[in-house]
């Protein structure tokens, strides 16, 4: 108090006027008018402070605002590259799965160009069709393994589509025999045979280009290999005598195996051996062989058999059926044609050859003959032309001639005389050289 500076104020005189007024009318007076403007002053202090405390508020909010844009855009992006990366994932996924059908289809064509069918191209889907589709034609398939051992895979292919193709057998209605047809040589001739595969059931008889596949059940014949066969086959087939074309054969010993259990030996010579039996034979004619569970050696080569066995009706023989020779045939092979040209080019060597000696023997002795007769002929023939030219000159009346007339007339006739003689000598040659019936050149 001692420190503090004593201030005295002194009241002013409406201040009481006002606290008066105040009393009777109710009005503000000078303290009241104080705590208001201390109150408006507190007043704006305070909502000086809320400004400041806003503005931070708003700073602060600013910068949350900023940074959840930030972290909503790294999310974004972020999203983005989650996206890229899956379709990334799913062209992979793609590509792959796109590989393996290439591949699938590459197996599929290489199979099918050997008849085998894929597996993997053919799902359970495609079964239930196929198996649907056979069974409107009664071929009923019990298993998706049963469908693949009975069909065959073709496959054709443009530059826009690929048709795969199974082809599954029909079986026959009717029951057919496959059956092994050959013909035996007789006097260096046979009946003429164009195939030697047929079927056969009590009915119809039909001829094979090539023989039919073996499957487990059953034999597979295409139908484009199928035809009719000739009357003469036919009616030795179902045994009955006949009418047939025969053809010539050229070739000698002929060995044919027809099946692992049976051998044709068709008009030959042959020594057999074997591992069933010690004994060797040696055998001239025709002659069909069947064994099984051994070896056997005909003419040093070896035929082996150790899996299949003899059916119960291996052949069906026609010796007692007669055939009429209606025609032959008379082809010879090239390989026939080629040793009978080299056999008959080596003796027209040796005739060539021949003949050549006995020419020169007889020209040695003819020239030296022709030689003196032709001497002797020019002789003669010189000589009379020699007698001519006297004659001529004999006969010439020499009257006024000048000497020079006289050497041309003197020098003509020789020349002319060469001249004849050279002719005549020509024509005499050419004379000579002519054959006639009592002269041989």
């Amino acid at each position: 108090m001692k420190l503090k500076p004593f201030s005295s104020s002194r009241p002013k005189r409406w201040d009481s006027i006002g606290k008066t007024w105040k009393w009777i009318a109710g009005t503000p007076d000078a303290d009241d008018l104080k705590m208001i403007n201390t109150s408006i002053n507190s007043l704006v202090l305070q909502n000086n402070q809320q400004v400041l405390i806003n503005e931070e508020i708003g700073k602060r909010i600013q910068d949350i605002t900023a940074i959840t844009n930030q972290v909503l855009k790294a999310e974004k992006e972020r999203t983005k590259n989650r996206s890229l990366e899956f379709n990334q994932l799913i062209m992979l996924s793609n590509l792959d799965s796109l590989q393996d059908q290439v591949e699938t289809l590459e197996e599929a064509v290489l199979m099918a160009k050997h008849g085998i069918p894929c597996s993997k191209l053919l799902t359970i889907h495609n079964f239930n069709n196929i198996a649907t589709y056979l069974a409107k034609y009664d071929m009923f398939i019990s298993s998706f393994e049963e469908l693949l051992s009975k069909a065959k895979a073709q496959v054709m292919m443009n530059t826009t589509h690929i048709h795969y193709i199974l082809k599954i057998p029909q079986l026959s209605i009717n029951t057919y025999e496959h059956i092994y047809v050959d013909s035996i040589i007789k006097n260096d001739k046979r009946i003429s045979i164009k195939q030697n595969y047929y079927l056969r059931n009590l009915s119809h008889i039909y001829e094979l280009k090539h023989s039919c596949s073996n499957e487990a059940e059953y034999f597979l014949c295409e139908n484009q290999d199928i035809d009719i066969p000739p009357h003469c086959i036919k009616e030795l087939i179902f045994g009955q005598h006949t009418n047939c074309t025969f053809e010539r054969v050229y070739s000698k010993g002929l060995i044919k195996r027809i099946t692992d259990a049976t051998i044709l030996i068709n008009d030959a010579v042959i020594e057999i051996t074997s591992n069933c039996s010690n004994n060797n034979h040696i055998l001239n004619g025709s002659f069909l062989i069947q064994f099984e569970q051994c070896n056997l050696r005909i003419n040093g080569e070896l035929y082996s058999n150790y899996e299949m066995t003899l059916p119960n009706n291996p052949y069906h023989p026609t010796t007692g059926l007669l055939v009429n020779e209606i025609g032959i045939i008379d082809s010879p092979t090239p390989e026939y044609l080629t040793n009978l040209t080299l056999s008959h080019r080596a003796k027209m060597d040796f005739i060539e050859l021949q003949n050549q000696s006995l020419e020169w023997k007889f020209n040695l002795f003819g020239s030296f003959t022709g030689t003196l007769v032709t001497i002797t002929i020019i002789y003669f023939a010189i000589r009379l032309v020699l007698s001519r030219r006297n004659s001529l000159q004999i006969n010439i009346k020499p009257e006024k001639i000048d000497e020079t007339a006289l050497t041309e007339i003197s020098t003509e006739p020789e020349s002319s005389t060469k001249q004849l003689s050279e002719e005549k000598q020509n024509e005499i040659e050419k004379f000579l050289n002519v054959s006639t019936p009592y002269r041989n050149i």
